[in-house]
């Protein structure tokens, strides 16, 4: 599960690009430079880098207090990669198992209802499944805890910037996903060469940036 560093991405902070691999180097300087002075009380924060398991290619870095709970990550993650269809999702962490709300309706196990500080510390490595049928799965690493004025829950830091996918037809930019014969040649597709294709429009599913492209309804049409 290392991190590759072949891949490019956006640092939020302050909007240039940068290599995967140079991202963390980055960010650490970068935040020296735009921190800002806040009247009230020090929080603990920690720096947490979440990427594709199988997928290395979509990747995220994140600031997140303390006090944020579990569930909120799990929100956090669903709307910037996974939800769909309301799946279920299960945090695996130092052995024990965090489920979701649904989940936790069906089986045994602990809430999310927890906060970060209570579990987690410098170095530990986590995975995170959302859709248990067709499960995307996360891989995610604490890389450091600080003390600092943080007044918000949490804070996108940087994110992959789209990988280059291009259209089995033509060369093109892809838009466009065929759900039924995902990973095979003939399977992506820009807007002008759809008609090329058998499936069906109602089997087309968007190109998003998220290891959940081209599973279940993720990016339907």
């Amino acid at each position: 599960m290392s991190l590759d560093s072949s891949f490019t991405g956006q640092c939020y902070l302050c909007c240039k690009n940068y290599s995967k691999n140079g991202i963390l180097r980055h960010l650490k300087a970068c935040q020296k430079k735009s921190k800002k002075d806040f009247s009230d009380g020090f929080d603990h924060t920690f720096h947490l880098i979440i990427e594709g398991v199988y997928i290395p290619a979509y990747w995220l870095h994140l600031k997140a207090r303390e006090d944020m709970l579990l569930q909120e990550l799990d929100e956090l993650l669903r709307a910037t990669w996974m939800e769909c269809c309301g799946h279920m999702s299960v945090f695996k962490i130092k052995g024990d198992v965090f489920l979701s709300e649904k989940m936790l309706e069906e089986m045994e196990g602990l809430g999310m209802d927890i906060e970060l500080g209570d579990i987690l510390k410098p170095g530990l490595e986590f995975t995170y499944v959302y859709d248990l049928g067709n499960p995307t799965d996360l891989f995610v690493r604490v890389v450091e805890e600080t003390t600092e004025n943080f007044p918000e829950s949490f804070q996108v830091l940087a994110r992959n910037n789209p990988p280059d996918i291009s259209c089995d037809y033509c060369g093109d930019v892809a838009a466009l996903i065929c759900s039924e014969c995902t990973g095979s040649l003939g399977c992506w597709f820009c807007q002008d060469c759809i008609d090329e294709h058998d499936c069906g429009n109602d089997r087309f599913l968007q190109v998003k940036n998220s290891p959940r492209i081209g599973i279940c309804q993720y990016g339907q049409v």
